[in-house]
């Protein structure tokens, strides 16, 4: 029997895909109508520190990083994705995992679920991811933050969301992030100016000096398609160095510059106050001069 190369290539398509499990970034995740998402609980988070961290009042200042995530390109139909999907969040955790990586060996990581419009939307509306990432920062800020120095993380479609800086945490209310926010980093060089740094006392811009690649079907087969990975241009700690550098300078101007959060006095048990009873009032006897 004989089999044309077509069908010998089809073949082998499918053995990989049952062999080594379709790659997330071919797969389905869509939602038209995707829920909101909870960001008081885990469920609204890709990624979040397991335990609380360290407020600043009582080890001093460290960093917590927002990365704002990117769009997968997955193949979907039109409309919001569904972020929490976990098709949708392994596309999105691999695509930024070397940027992730490094970040997390600098700082407390936090990857809001927020809903985005999909890949194949012709001219997508980012009002509600940003609405999703206002309420996000609403949250994180209120719960988690504690006072310590904030970096955000954007790369590619995501920047779109960090579109004047200083409005997003003023709608978050979360005025006072503005003083702490001491970084700003995006994978490679890119144009920041519509994100207002100047608004920021302490912020400053790093470039972390990663490498678009595109996505592979797998290393096999190596075939393109229109997904991109950030990674280490080369097998050296020149990009993790250089971010530990910016992170360190950071955490120095916090330390110079910013305004330390105090520990809050916490919430205390209500006593209901008893009355007190005046001389010669309420009926009782008293003694008079």
């Amino acid at each position: 029997m004989r089999f044309s190369l077509v069908t010998i290539a089809c073949l082998f398509g499918l053995y990989s895909a049952a062999v080594w499990g379709i790659p997330a970034y071919l797969a389905s995740g869509t939602v038209a109508t995707a829920a909101s998402p909870d960001f008081a609980s885990d469920e609204g988070w890709l990624l979040r520190p397991e335990a609380r961290t360290d407020a600043v009042w009582e080890n001093g200042w460290a960093l917590d990083v927002i990365v704002v995530p990117t769009v997968p390109d997955v193949l979907t139909g039109h409309g919001l994705l569904a972020t929490h999907n976990d098709t949708i969040r392994t596309a999105i955790l691999a695509q930024q995992n070397s940027a992730i990586e490094h970040l997390k060996g600098d700082g407390a990581v936090y990857i809001p679920a927020i809903r985005m419009p999909s890949p194949s939307t012709k001219s997508p509306d980012w009002s509600t991811a940003r609405g999703d990432l206002v309420a996000a920062l609403n949250e994180y800020a209120k719960t988690d933050n504690r006072g310590r120095a904030v970096a955000f993380f954007a790369d590619g479609n995501s920047l779109e969301l960090l579109n004047d800086l200083p409005g997003l945490l003023e709608e978050a209310e979360a005025i006072d992030l503005i003083d702490r926010t001491v970084l700003v980093v995006t994978a490679s060089e890119v144009d920041i100016a519509s994100l207002s740094l100047t608004a920021f006392p302490n912020a400053q811009h790093h470039a972390m000096g990663l490498a678009q690649v595109p996505a592979t079907a797998n290393r096999w087969l190596a075939l393109p398609l229109t997904a991109t990975y950030y990674v280490d241009p080369a097998e050296d700690d020149a990009v993790g160095s250089a971010l530990d550098g910016a992170v360190s300078a950071s955490l120095q101007r916090a330390t110079d510059n910013a305004r330390k959060t105090v520990e809050p006095f916490g919430g205390f048990e209500i006593v209901r106050e008893a009355p007190v009873n005046k001389p010669c009032e309420a009926g009782l006897r008293c003694h008079r001069d």
